[in-house]
């Protein structure tokens, strides 16, 4: 039984204003460092591409103090760290910062980047993009009414709990159906490596679904759990999930989900012991190089063993991580290097090709790749299907040999990387500037009144979070197919049974 319901309004602050009046107050810190750090970096950028002494510290520096005054702001205004805005400063800085940083505080040294000058110009546009998404998120703050922690338990919140779990079930559902189509397709799974999926395995549709839907699963069967049995399964369906995922070499479908699951929790009234969100922590930094090695080390999924994976663990080291993940910066500054001087701007076309990709293919065939059309011309016309391949494609050509590439690597892409090819220096600011706006929005909603946000958030945030170091088809098309998935579970449901509605939607 829940408890009684209680007033959902937003502590008082210690002076004893409302947080309505304090958020002014609250946020002009982080507003005026983020201007700051903006107008610092805007300068560097416009400036020739050189190497200026000392630009690893002074980067470092700067954004360190943004995200001291980020996190200030977070704790005093909406009562915890755990925001979603945090969430994506973390995946961006550790992609973008995570070698700049440790040079910069001489924890290692790379000289090769130090002494590159597209490295040090894709590192002040990391700052940037940091300072233009504080200031967005610092004006959001303005008009916070309330708190958006929940403190609420009446039958309001227990039904819309119930709708969440019962889409869970529905994904999960989704998500073993897919085995089942990804076993059509593609036989015994476990005799390919990680690398033949992306390499002429055949139709991995079946496969893909896999990956969109089990992780938004295991979320909404968390969030949505009421009960001790519900929490029990919601648990076992996170495990087998994790695990899954990691050892095969897929940690972004394990590691960003469970950030975003992490804010939920909290974001639900649910409590995270600090002693378990440090373990928690220190864990992912080993794991991340430890799988890089696991996977660069076994030929197949079926070849993966426990004493594999505790000798992966072994032979981790914590910086490891840090130089594995902070390529994302290179990534970053081969599209600066390139665009416009090599490749044109796109004003808004992969825009508009992640929309159009947002559409289910349903037919018998799958798509063909933009990798095998590349590969498919020559001379001119190569060059002319890269500049309307997508942005992973196009930079992976641009900074692989042709064989390479041919074998199915990939390079990703980068948050920052897309805003600028479509509209350079200016679509960057704009874009972070309304991001840190719409994510300090949703940051400041009761999700549990609104069912539709929380239904988004649960499925859709970790994807959108995941774009920090790809293009946005890895936010749009899986989006597209969960909602599909989604609302044909709810026609389902509302045939066999009424689905229980939340009286705020």
């Amino acid at each position: 039984m829940g408890q009684p319901a209680a007033r959902h309004d937003a502590p008082r602050t210690a002076g004893g204003a409302s947080p309505a009046a304090a958020a002014p107050a609250a946020a002009a810190p982080l507003f005026m460092v983020s201007v700051a750090l903006a107008i610092y970096a805007l300068v560097q950028c416009l400036g020739d591409a050189r190497v200026h002494a000392g630009w690893p510290s002074q980067v470092s520096a700067g954004c360190v103090a943004w995200y001291l005054a980020f996190v200030a702001t977070c704790w005093r205004r909406l009562g915890t760290v755990y925001s979603f805005t945090n969430i994506y400063v973390i995946g961006l800085g550790v992609f973008h910062l995570g070698l700049v940083v440790p040079l910069g505080l001489d924890l290692f040294a790379i000289p090769s980047i130090a002494q590159d000058p597209w490295y040090e110009r894709a590192a002040w546009y990391t700052a940037l993009a940091l300072g233009c998404l504080g200031a967005g998120f610092a004006l959001s703050l303005r008009s916070a009414a309330r708190s958006a922690i929940a403190t609420r338990d009446d039958a309001d919140v227990r039904r819309t709990k119930d709708l969440v779990r019962s889409y869970g079930i529905g994904l999960l559902l989704a998500s073993l159906a897919s085995i089942v189509l990804m076993v059509n397709q593609l036989g015994d799974v476990f005799r390919y490596a990680r690398l033949d999926l992306f390499s002429g395995a055949g139709d991995v549709r079946g496969f893909g679904l896999f990956t969109f839907t089990l992780p938004s699963a295991a979320i909404l069967l968390v969030i949505g759990a009421r009960r001790p049995a519900h929490y029990a399964f919601a648990a076992i369906v996170c495990a087998v999930g994790f695990v899954l995922f990691m050892v095969t070499g897929y940690r972004t479908l394990a590691l960003f989900p469970l950030l975003s699951g992490a804010v939920l929790w909290r974001r639900t009234g649910r409590r995270i012991p600090a002693w378990l969100a440090t373990a928690s922590a220190l864990f992912v930094v080993v794991a991340i190089p430890a799988i890089l090695e696991l996977r660069s080390s076994t030929t197949t999924f079926a070849s993966i063993t426990a004493s594999s994976v505790g000798a992966a663990f072994g032979k981790a080291r914590a910086a490891d991580a840090f130089r594995e993940l902070g390529s994302t910066v290179g990534v970053l500054a081969k599209t600066l290097e390139l665009v416009p001087d090599k490749d044109p701007y796109r004003y808004g076309m992969s825009y508009v090709q992640a929309a159009g990709e947002m559409l289910p293919n349903v037919t018998t065939q799958s798509r063909r790749w933009d990798r095998d059309i590349v590969l498919s011309k020559s001379g001119a016309a190569r060059d002319e299907a890269l500049r309307s391949a997508g942005l992973s494609t196009w930079i992976s050509y641009r900074l692989m040999d042709e064989l390479t590439f041919s074998l199915g690597y990939g390079a990703g892409f980068t948050a920052i990387g897309e805003p600028y090819v479509n509209f350079g220096m200016l679509g960057v600011v704009a874009y972070f500037g309304a991001l840190g706006y719409m994510l300090g929005r949703l940051d400041q909603k009761p999700l549990l009144e609104h069912a539709g946000w929380l239904l988004f958030a649960c499925v859709g945030f970790w994807h959108f979070t995941n774009t920090v170091r790809n293009d946005m088809p890895n936010f749009t098309k899986p989006l597209a197919f969960i909602y599909v998935c989604l609302l044909i579970w709810r026609i389902a449901m509302s045939v066999l049974r009424p689905t229980p509605q939340p009286a705020h939607g």
